[in-house]
């Protein structure tokens, strides 16, 4: 548990943070955290509801500057599973007597992060007591440099300003010497005497055994001159008769209206502001325009809108009113007016003028009565072409016109002389290739588009580059090892001729993985294409191998080879035979039986019960011949 004053500002706090049970070392100190461990933090107010603090970070040193949701260990070595954390200042406000701060470890972390309980106080424990050193000590409120002695001497004062005199007050009415020393018995050794509660009463004094002249002036704290049990005093301020009927209340000073009168004034009939002076009247005519900003309000209004000398606006010259008709029947306006627009009815009465009536020469309305005279459609479109060269000017489209053709000497204008041809050329060849555009079946734009996608599958810039990697420009693919097996390759830049295989792609950081090394590395500056490998390599009998099942599998090659099962050979392989036939029967002619005779030999299957080969057997005495198995 901590404490803290309330309204304290850049307070840390401190977390042990050990653990948990899932973890090798459950109830050890945890060391090397950092906000990337957490979820998050919170805190919740005594009465209140979670307050999620702001996102997590982590200080750069243990005593860095106060940072809100910020985390630090404090030191690894010497305190082990020790962090600092920075609440927002808002956590320690005043108003409630307790905050519960909360660490939300992330469930990967495996830790402990116990919740924090903080004390609020009004009182700042730091200051509001010390030590006690010799006759001097600080009290809760008292002033500097008080002590034991002072205070012993104040009491002592006061006793005796009281002058009590104990054969008195032992009278038939007063109290007895023990009850007047149990009047001031000390509450503990080395104490000031304190009054015993309720040990005096005032049927305990007997009359008039206290009065005025038998207590010292000043004695009591400076006030041995009160006016007490005085009469014949009067207020030098005359109050008016009907001061009670006006509920007038003095408060600190000031005089308080009631609400009661209150509307006694405004309820009268006739009211009369008699302290209007002309300064005040001027004030009011005085104000600047620029503080006069109050929407809807008069003062807003005149400002807006009395913006000229009345003298400058026009008036019409001549206007009057149907009065039976009460309208408008002619205003005539002799100046440009702005601001005004027709009512539907009158722009509906312009389109609905006949043609008829549109006589006037040189007007819009007589221009499209002349030549509007068909649909748009039915004319024929004159197309402009700019050229560099100027050898074309303008081209006349003439719709459907066949048979037409240009002069020899025309043809050689335009190919010495036009330079429009060229640019139109390059436009041909720079022009954007997209299936919105270009997708018409067997055009020349449909087909170099499908070309290129059968030979490039992503291009751009690089971000950044590795040992083995290149990190692909932003917007490019964000599927998982859709470029595993297509080939890299460096077009511009950094490294520009190199080439690598790319074995595996992550779609979230764009990076993709080469099978080796690059020999240059490449950087922001590479320029890249990716095409489709030649080779699939990294499938076998199409199941996806890596690198490590491409080691085992070759590996495995002998082991797979010499744990084929044999087949017992029925015939004599042929000579150009497979290797595994040609083993097979070398096997079954050194294991088998072999039966001889004189002239035939027999090679026997491994049941014994048919013949695999044989082979004619021949000497001449001079030299012996077994001819081929057969």
């Amino acid at each position: 548990m901590s404490i803290v004053t309330a309204g304290i500002t850049n307070k840390s706090v401190y977390f042990n943070i050990v653990e948990d049970a899932g973890s090798t070392n459950p109830g050890e100190p945890k060391t090397g955290l950092t906000h990337t461990d957490f979820d998050g933090s919170s805190y919740v107010r005594e009465g209140g509801l979670r307050v999620a603090i702001a996102a997590m970070t982590t200080l750069a040193a243990a005593n860095s500057v106060h940072t809100d949701g910020a985390i630090k260990e404090v030191d690894a070595t010497n305190t082990p599973g020790l962090y600092r954390f920075d609440p927002p200042d808002a956590a320690f406000l005043a108003g409630v007597d307790e905050v519960i701060i909360q660490l939300d470890p992330a469930a990967a972390a495996n830790v402990v992060a116990r919740p924090l309980r903080v004390t609020i106080t009004d009182l700042d424990l730091q200051t509001a007591s010390t030590a006690q050193t010799g006759d001097s000590f600080v009290r809760l409120g008292a002033p500097a440099a008080a002590s034991i002695a002072a205070d012993l001497l104040v009491i002592d004062d006061f006793v005796d300003g009281l002058q009590l005199d104990l054969d008195t007050i032992t009278g038939t009415d007063g109290v007895t010497l023990a009850t007047a020393q149990a009047l001031y018995a000390p509450s503990k050794a080395g104490d000031a005497m304190d009054l015993v509660a309720n040990a005096v009463d005032a049927t305990a004094i007997a009359n008039n055994a206290i009065d005025a002249a038998s207590i010292a002036a000043n004695a009591l704290n400076g006030k041995g001159d009160w006016n007490i049990g005085k009469t014949g005093y009067s207020l030098t301020q005359a109050f008016p008769t009907n001061f009670a009927d006006m509920s007038i209340v003095v408060t600190t000073g000031l005089v308080d209206i009631t609400q009661a009168a209150a509307d006694k004034v405004w309820g009268s009939a006739t009211r009369t502001l008699t302290a209007f002076s002309t300064a005040l009247a001027l004030s009011v005519w005085d104000v600047l325009e620029t503080a006069i900003l109050t929407a809807s309000s008069i003062g807003l209004k005149v400002k807006n809108n009395l913006d000229a000398v009345l003298t400058a606006r026009t008036l019409p010259t001549a206007s009057y009113f149907d009065p039976a008709a009460d309208t408008v029947a002619l205003v005539t306006d002799v100046t440009t007016k702005t601001g005004y627009s027709l009512s539907t009815a009158g722009i509906l009465a312009i389109w609905h003028q006949l043609t008829s009536a549109i006589v006037t020469a040189s007007t819009i309305g007589k221009l499209l009565k002349d030549n509007v005279n068909a649909t748009i459609s039915s004319r024929m479109a004159e197309v402009s072409i700019s050229t560099t060269g100027g050898a074309v000017d303008t081209v006349t489209t003439l719709t459907n016109k066949t048979g037409f053709s240009l002069a020899a000497t025309g043809l050689d204008a335009i190919v010495s002389t036009a330079v429009g041809v060229v640019e139109i050329a390059k436009a041909v060849w720079d022009r954007v290739l997209s299936k919105a555009l270009h997708d018409i079946p067997q055009s020349a734009g449909k087909r170099v588009r499908q070309i290129d996608a059968a030979f490039e599958v992503a291009s751009g810039t690089a971000q950044a580059g590795g040992a083995a990697t290149i990190t692909m420009e932003v917007g490019s693919s964000a599927t998982d090892n859709i470029f595993r097996g297509d080939r890299y390759i460096i077009v511009a830049g950094v490294g520009i001729g190199e080439h690598g295989l790319c074995v595996s792609y992550d779609g979230t950081t764009l990076i993709a993985t080469m099978s080796e090394d690059w020999v240059i590395q490449p950087d922001d500056t590479s320029e890249y294409e990716v095409v489709p490998a030649d080779v699939d390599v990294e499938t076998v009998q199409h199941v996806i191998q890596t690198g490590g099942d491409l080691a085992a599998l070759i590996a495995d090659v002998p082991n797979t080879v010499w744990d084929e099962a044999m087949v017992e050979p029925s015939i004599v392989p042929s000579i150009t035979g497979t290797f595994r036939a040609a083993f097979q029967w070398v096997f079954a002619l050194s294991r088998n039986k072999i039966t001889a005779t004189g002239s035939l030999k027999t090679l026997r299957n491994d049941a014994d019960d048919a013949d695999i080969a044989t082979s004619v057997l021949s000497d001449d005495n001079t030299t012996a011949t077994r001819e081929e198995w057969t």
